[in-house]
């Protein structure tokens, strides 16, 4: 099982599948979505404006009994709404630790709504801080993301296009969005599996973004591009994506699938299928596993096979 690498990567707009802490957690990935934040396309279509701005500087101020940080900062560029004045405050609530950030001399791209002669930030949105050597290309990125926005008939499009930019924060946000889409096609499914392959020099999708990448194209693929993908991930001890993604597959095909995994020579995919039926609660399937399998089953298998029967009984 691999370990779990942090989350966040700009600011934690995605919710992610995640990775489970060990073999008997009872919480798997599919089971832990973070709904604290929305997707950019939600947000932007909420938001007054969407735009640019760099921090001037920051105080605390009191509204209404509520504790806030007032940024003031210079519009750099706007996305979306009319052109407010150059130089905008806008609040923040103050959380603490958890207070978004509001850093001196940083650009942030910014989600707002009005309210009473207020700027503040849009539910479940955080400012997007940008990198200054690549902001050309986040400015890019949001214009696309509020065009795509008021077009979704061009929105998988967009959302590979944003998959293939090589920048985590939009990356994480793409494969949020793209898992919630039912009508991909087998060959759009084509072009997100070839993203999840090896690709140097660029850098491989890795994380929630490739699970949640993952569980779409195993839930929603052909029944080839289901097992292909499955194999890779269960070779890279990436089980519980495979979960996820069968999860959202219908039987018999779930079964045949599984039917499969489960007598592949390979003895990484063997135990990572091993795993996937206990949390699919397959109970009967790891009987006759075990079944056909007593008289040369190894201490490795034995072990998976005794943390899967953990799974299925679950609470």
């Amino acid at each position: 099982m691999r370990h779990c690498q942090p989350i966040l990567l700009v600011v934690p707009l995605l919710l992610g599948i995640g990775c489970a802490q060990n073999a008997a957690n009872t919480n798997t990935p599919a089971e832990r979505d973070n709904s604290m934040f929305d997707t950019l396309i939600n947000i932007i279509n909420r938001s007054d404006e969407v735009l640019a701005a760099k921090v001037t500087g920051s105080q605390p101020v009191t509204v209404d009994g509520l504790k806030w940080v007032r940024a003031s900062a210079d519009v750099v560029e706007v996305f979306k709404g009319a052109q407010p004045p150059k130089t905008i405050n806008y609040d923040v609530e103050f959380a603490n630790k958890e207070t978004p950030q509001t850093k001196e001399g940083k650009t942030y791209i910014l989600f707002i709504k009005k309210s009473n002669d207020r700027r503040l930030l849009e539910e479940k949105s955080n400012p997007v801080g940008v990198v200054a050597e690549k902001q050309e290309k986040y400015f890019q990125l949001i214009r696309d993301y509020v065009a795509a926005a008021s077009a979704k008939d061009h929105l998988k499009s967009h959302l590979l296009k944003v998959l293939d930019s090589g920048i985590p924060f939009f990356v994480e946000d793409a494969a949020k969005n793209a898992l919630l889409i039912e009508d991909w096609t087998p060959a759009e499914l084509e072009k997100i599996k070839i993203l999840l392959a090896p690709n140097p020099p660029k850098p491989m999708i890795e994380g929630n973004p490739r699970d949640n990448l993952v569980a779409l194209l195993i839930g929603k693929g052909t029944a080839t591009q289901a097992l292909a993908q499955a194999r890779m991930e269960f070779k890279h001890d990436n089980p519980d994506a495979v979960y996820y993604g069968l999860s959202r597959r219908k039987n018999p095909d779930v079964d045949h699938l599984l039917a499969s995994f489960l007598k592949d020579p390979e003895p990484s995919i063997r135990l990572g299928a091993v795993r996937v039926t206990g949390l699919l609660r397959k109970s009967n399937v790891l009987d006759q596993f075990e079944q056909q399998n007593k008289a040369t089953m190894d201490e490795s298998t034995r072990s998976a096979l005794a943390e899967a029967r953990k799974l299925v009984g679950r609470d």
